[in-house]
């Protein structure tokens, strides 16, 4: 497993949601559309918006669920007082 910097996370999120906009069978468009404005504008996403996006992933990846939570951390934000980011952590 490898850890991404966080504009390859952002390059990968956007490039999946952009090939999930494609295709015609996805009923909710507007809401990838959403989370792909977020994820631009914030530069992160929501655990929420992760778990909509986990169907997706789950069917086109063959990793766990907490393996592409540790590789894209830096762009998966979680609302618990307990989590500390990788740059908190390595003193950055």
């Amino acid at each position: 497993m490898k850890i991404l910097t966080k504009e390859d996370c952002l390059n990968r999120f956007v490039e999946y949601i952009n090939h999930l906009l494609n295709i015609p069978r996805i009923e909710i468009k507007e809401t990838l559309k959403a989370i792909k404005a977020r994820l631009e504008f914030n530069g992160y996403i929501t655990e929420k918006d992760f778990d909509t996006l986990w169907s997706f992933l789950k069917r086109d990846t063959n990793k766990t669920k907490n393996t592409i939570l540790k590789e894209y951390q830096s762009i998966i934000y979680t609302d618990t007082k307990h989590t500390v980011s990788l740059e908190s952590f390595m003193g950055d």
